[in-house]
């Protein structure tokens, strides 16, 4: 398809917004959307980009905008833990520092063990845990991050002491 400034109307269906036309960005499209089309889920987002530049953004199925913002949850966790490692290489973090000395606007606990979580426990899902259901960052899908991690701190107490059990 076309579109001014080089831009391009990705496939038939979904709400697109699309950058320059390449094979591969076009080849993943439809890859795309043949998933969307046989896999009954109500939406898809997708979000590319090449050397700092957005490629496609674009929602499948029932989904209605492309710049609607996610939870993306454990989708994250191994971005995380690679800038994490970056800053322990160049040694401005360390494994067994505490997380809430280093997030330190952080003050109200219900569990006091959990001043004792470190970065290493976080990495390894030793953090202490909640086995809550739902999970904890679905009970109030209206906080920001922030707001969200001082109500769970405030709200429920450990599972575990930290460092002494695995809890995904």
């Amino acid at each position: 398809g076309g579109g001014g400034d080089g831009e391009y109307t990705c496939g038939d269906n979904g709400v697109s917004k699309c950058y320059p036309h390449s094979t591969a960005m076009s080849s993943i499209d439809r890859v795309v959307q043949a998933v969307a089309d046989v896999s009954h889920r109500r939406s898809i987002s997708v979000a590319m980009a090449t050397n700092g530049k957005l490629m496609l953004a674009k929602s499948y199925g029932q989904a209605a905008d492309p710049e609607a913002t996610f939870r993306i949850a454990s989708i994250s966790k191994p971005f995380t833990a690679a800038a994490v490692m970056k800053l322990v290489d160049s040694g401005q973090l360390h494994l067994e520092d505490k997380v809430f000395d280093i997030l330190n606007e952080f003050t109200d606990f219900r569990d006091r063990r959990a001043k004792q979580i470190t970065v290493r426990h976080l990495l390894t899902h030793r953090g202490g845990g909640w086995a809550q259901s739902p999970d904890v960052m679905f009970q109030r899908t209206a906080l920001n991050h922030a707001a969200l991690i001082s109500w769970a701190l405030k709200e429920f107490a450990l599972d575990n002491t930290p460092g002494s059990n695995y809890a995904y």
